[in-house]
């Protein structure tokens, strides 16, 4: 009588179609899991088919029918796999996996900003969010934004692709609203915000105030004559031109560094200092309240 054991055949064929997968997917660079959920049915139907062509057999040569049950059970675990990559790609939780492991982080250029400031306008309020921003003031009656950021992509395609993507500009009367906004790099769960580094360009009679939300902000103060109101940032790093006229006041700052600060007082057991500081004749007035510290730099002539 002869023995049949049901599953080697069905083995032997899963692990060479399994092979040759792999296989294929490292020549042409296809990924395997693509092929695997185009082809694994076609194991159950090898192993459905042996057992019936063996139960057949069994009665036209009187076999003595025996099932592998090692072999059927790495069948039943490639199967088993191969239904839950199907699960995972009608829920979109697979492509939610392949898109994470296909993410770039890369430094991209800002798209710029450009506008003219007419006459009417004296005064042009920012709001950083907790993006690190640059202020610089220049002759031209123009605002000029430009600057990079870091961000995560899927297919080399940029997070940001127009000025519309990270601002928000509004001329209200005599004031130029300049908002920047949130940024998330890609769809949840990988949506992290990204982190912009912008420089500004303001004309220099212009009035500026920014409202930050304690993120790190440079200023580049050389020939302002409108007062600058800097408030809730953390770092502030200030590099004076040498033919500045100003008077930088510091209230309610948590470090001044720096020897050439007057008027120095503390508040709230010596947690809290403010202080002055003049540059030249001190015409217009540079003001920073609500910060972690306060850096300033004097070129020497």
């Amino acid at each position: 009588m002869r023995t049949w054991r049901v599953g080697s055949i069905s083995m032997g064929i899963a692990l060479l179609m399994l092979g040759i997968v792999l296989l294929l997917s490292q020549v042409f660079h296809i990924e395997a899991v693509t092929i695997l959920l185009t082809w694994w049915p076609i194991i159950l139907i090898i192993l459905g088919g042996e057992i019936l062509l063996y139960l057949f057999l069994s009665k036209q040569e009187k076999a003595k029918v025996k099932y592998d049950f090692i072999s059927i059970f790495f069948v039943g675990i490639i199967g088993m796999v191969g239904i839950g990559l199907t699960i995972l790609t009608t829920t979109g939780i697979l492509d939610k996996m392949n898109n994470w492991a296909n993410i770039e982080t890369i430094t991209m250029h800002l798209p710029e900003y450009t506008t003219a400031i007419d006459e009417e306008i004296s005064r042009i309020v920012v709001n950083t969010g907790n993006h690190a921003v640059t202020f610089e003031d220049s002759q031209p009656d123009n605002v000029d934004i430009f600057g990079s950021y870091r961000t995560q992509i899927l297919d080399n395609e940029a997070t940001i692709k127009s000025q519309d993507d990270y601002l928000v500009v509004k001329e209200q009367g005599d004031t130029l609203y300049i908002d920047f906004k949130e940024i998330y790099s890609l769809p949840k769960p990988f949506n992290d915000p990204v982190h912009l580094s912008a420089t500004i360009l303001i004309p220099s009679d212009v009035q500026l105030e920014v409202t930050g939300n304690y993120n790190s902000i440079n200023l580049k103060p050389r020939n302002i004559s409108k007062a600058w109101i800097i408030n809730q940032v953390a770092d502030v790093n200030m590099l004076v031109g040498q033919e500045a006229n100003v008077l930088i006041e510091a209230n309610n700052v948590y470090e001044l560094n720096g020897k050439d600060w007057e008027s120095r007082n503390s508040k709230q057991d010596d947690s809290l200092h403010s202080g002055t500081m003049k540059i030249g004749e001190g015409k217009a007035t540079l003001s920073i309240n609500d910060a972690e510290a306060v850096s300033v730099s004097v070129p020497q002539s």
